[in-house]
């Protein structure tokens, strides 16, 4: 537990000393109406903790065309090792994911998918998690830890 909260800190000293020279920029999008495609909901849905472990740096550059920075991949390396230790003690199930995890998730700016495990990618708080994570990351780690709530 020692490791877990010296590993959070540092990533989230890591996180905030490189969001500082991006917190002048304004960012103020239109989102007007989003709604989510059939086909998209339907892939989510389908989305295991087995995907999950089988994510690789590559496989997120080839699907979003952006490479993933260092910090980026360690903290998804970090993710899917806790992930996979808690499916295999037991204390995570392939329906929902341990508190701790979804806090860690949460601090690192991928709250987003502890919410969609959460409610099985149903609802719209994964999807407001993830458009404040993509425009204020602050703002998606508060509403994230915020519906915190509702599943534990």
């Amino acid at each position: 537990m020692k490791q877990f909260t010296i590993l959070s800190f540092f990533m989230l000293f890591l996180l905030g000393t490189s969001f500082q020279s991006q917190a002048a920029v304004n960012h103020s999008p239109d989102l007007g109406e989003y709604e989510l495609s059939e086909g998209l909901e339907a892939h989510l849905s389908s989305i295991t903790a087995e995907d999950i472990l089988s994510l690789t740096p590559k496989k997120i550059k080839e699907a979003t065309g952006q490479k993933l920075s260092i910090k980026e991949t360690i903290a998804l390396k970090a993710m899917q090792k806790k992930l996979k230790k808690g499916l295999k003690n037991g204390t995570i199930t392939n329906g929902s994911m341990g508190k701790g995890l979804y806090i860690f998730l949460a601090i690192i700016g991928l709250g987003f998918i502890g919410l969609g495990v959460n409610t099985d990618w149903s609802g719209n708080d994964w999807i407001i998690a993830l458009v404040l994570g993509l425009f204020t990351c602050l703002g998606g780690m508060i509403f994230t830890l915020v519906k915190m709530k509702d599943h534990y």
